[in-house]
């Protein structure tokens, strides 16, 4: 428990101005484990940077590496690119498990094995993104195991609410909230040996 804490993988305010987020904030401030914001397309801006400062950090507990990523347009490039890479880089033979948060699903495509999956809005996706030949390959040469969580799924009941895969040692995850009827968070427990396993919570019944 005195390890716990939370990652919200945006949009956490649907309209960000200084009342929107005051209140978010406000309740935020009663949980009772420490928390961090990976931004969604709708919370990036002025406020946000007033009050996180940063749009993608990382950090290491228990030898497992946290990579928390805003990409732009669905593309994870530029600084923030460079940012992955140098993240990647602090890897040794005592990391454990590498864990990614961000707010798309930049792996999805409709014309890829993913394409069942319904996002949020699909007029949002590019066209393409940089992730089959830039990003995955990042995260498959570390050798070590690396689940993404993103959370643009579940705003509405016509789209998914949840997804899940894996593939050697890359497993993808996506859950969401909105809809007011599966919305859901996933709990990842990690035990002292480094295994991990996945708990999908319902919070609508």
């Amino acid at each position: 428990p005195g390890m716990a804490f939370g990652v919200f993988t945006g949009d956490v305010v649907p309209h960000p101005t200084p009342d929107y987020w005051d209140s978010l904030q406000a309740d935020l401030q009663k949980l009772t484990v420490p928390y961090y914001i990976v931004p969604g397309n709708h919370d990036r801006g002025p406020e946000f940077e007033k009050r996180y400062h940063n749009y993608y950090q990382s950090f290491v507990r228990n030898n497992d590496l946290f990579i928390l990523l805003t990409p732009t347009n669905w593309n994870i490039e530029g600084p923030q690119l460079d940012f992955l890479k140098s993240a990647l880089a602090t890897c040794n033979d005592s990391t454990r498990n590498i864990f990614v948060f961000l707010h798309e699903l930049i792996w999805w495509s409709p014309e890829n094995r993913f394409n069942t999956v319904e996002i949020n809005y699909r007029p949002y996706y590019p066209g393409a993104t940089n992730f089959g030949n830039e990003v995955e390959p990042l995260l498959r040469e570390t050798g070590k195991k690396v689940v993404v969580y993103a959370g643009d799924v579940g705003c509405h009941s016509g789209v998914s609410p949840c997804m899940y895969d894996t593939s050697g040692n890359l497993t993808l995850i996506a859950s969401g909230m909105g809809s007011g009827n599966r919305d859901n968070l996933v709990i990842t427990r990690v035990s002292s040996d480094g295994t991990f396993g996945f708990e999908l919570i319902h919070l609508n019944g």
